[in-house]
């Protein structure tokens, strides 16, 4: 937790990636990673960035395949897909940034709008773990939590840029 006081603060973002460095020695996890990530990502070394956003992502989609992913996980497929977005799209790398940002709509899609859930998946493994009622509390906190802005406009933006006026519309509008 050291890094979190550190990051607050641009002088010592250096401090803050060595606090996140040495906590992973200890326990990697995917918020230390996370944290890694958009600090390269706001120092602009967005191909280290992207490093550490496919080091969540390995772990993570293979609980994804198997539908075994709790909320944070499930906030972090959200969050980390997002910031690939966004990499990408600052990389001027428009394909990417779309297959980036679909990814980020699959998750909302998937795990969070319960009427198109891959498969009742994320009903069923909260309804199992959580029970009913505590099923619909965590959708409902993951709705409010995610928000699919930056991705709409990524999307937006990119498909624009790729010569794809209708799905650049289709995201425009949901802005």
């Amino acid at each position: 937790w050291i890094g979190k006081y550190y990051e607050s603060f641009k002088e010592y973002q250096k401090d803050a990636k060595q606090a996140y460095e040495l906590a992973n020695i200890c326990k990697a996890k995917f918020r230390n990673y996370f944290k890694l990530g958009i600090l390269a990502r706001n120092e602009g070394n967005y191909t280290e960035a992207i490093g550490y956003f496919k080091m969540i992502l390995r772990k993570l989609e293979l609980k994804s395949k198997i539908y075994f992913v709790d909320p944070l996980e499930i906030e972090y497929l959200f969050k980390t897909y997002t910031q690939l977005a966004y990499v990408y799209y600052k990389q001027k790398d428009y394909k990417a940034a779309i297959a980036m940002g679909e990814y980020v709509m699959k998750v909302v899609e998937w795990y969070i709008t319960p009427e198109n859930s891959r498969d009742g998946a994320f009903q069923d493994f909260f309804k199992v773990f959580y029970g009913m009622e505590e099923a619909e509390v965590y959708r409902n906190i993951l709705r409010k939590k995610l928000d699919t802005i930056v991705a709409y406009k990524i999307l937006a933006e990119s498909y624009a840029r790729t010569m794809r006026p209708d799905k650049a519309k289709e995201y425009q509008d949901k802005l």
